[in-house]
């Protein structure tokens, strides 16, 4: 985190404005709500800052070591990704998105422009096929009727 929002963090605790010192923190490291208002309250009962590993660092080590995150997303299965490195890390949706999202990326660099993605569509593009063929029978049957009824 820059010195500046350090300084701001810490100008925030002193005045007593403790949530927008919160809010101030969390933005600027990723954290969870929980992790930043502990933060904040060690600044208030005047320990340092600077002693705090941003959230950012510590789940990117944990992406780096945990291979089943690595698995799911080689797998396509990104939202499960996102649920375990939450579980693992304590970090906040956003962040675990933002930090997945930089890893598929890195897997589609390396695999190509549409790795880690052609699960995801071939699952989801079933669904609508069949929606259509069923209308379309639908309105088929409907057309058939209404046709027999008028004669």
């Amino acid at each position: 985190m820059e010195d500046d929002k350090l300084d701001q963090v810490r100008k925030l605790v002193a005045a007593g404005r403790l949530i927008d010192a919160i809010k101030l923190y969390r933005e600027a490291t990723g954290l969870g709500l929980k992790e930043a208002k502990d933060a904040i309250d060690r600044v208030a009962a005047g320990r340092p800052l600077e002693a705090d590993v941003s959230a950012r660092d510590t789940v990117q080590a944990v992406v780096e070591i945990d291979g089943e995150v690595k698995k799911l997303l080689h797998a396509g299965r990104k939202i499960e990704a996102i649920k375990l490195l939450r579980h693992r890390s304590g970090v906040d949706l956003k962040t675990a998105k933002d930090i997945i999202d930089g890893k598929e990326a890195d897997l589609r660099g390396a695999r190509g422009p549409h790795a880690g993605r052609a699960g995801v569509v071939q699952r989801g593009s079933g669904g609508l096929r069949w929606a259509i063929v069923v209308v379309v029978i639908a309105a088929a049957i409907a057309a058939y009727l209404f046709l027999r009824a008028g004669n």
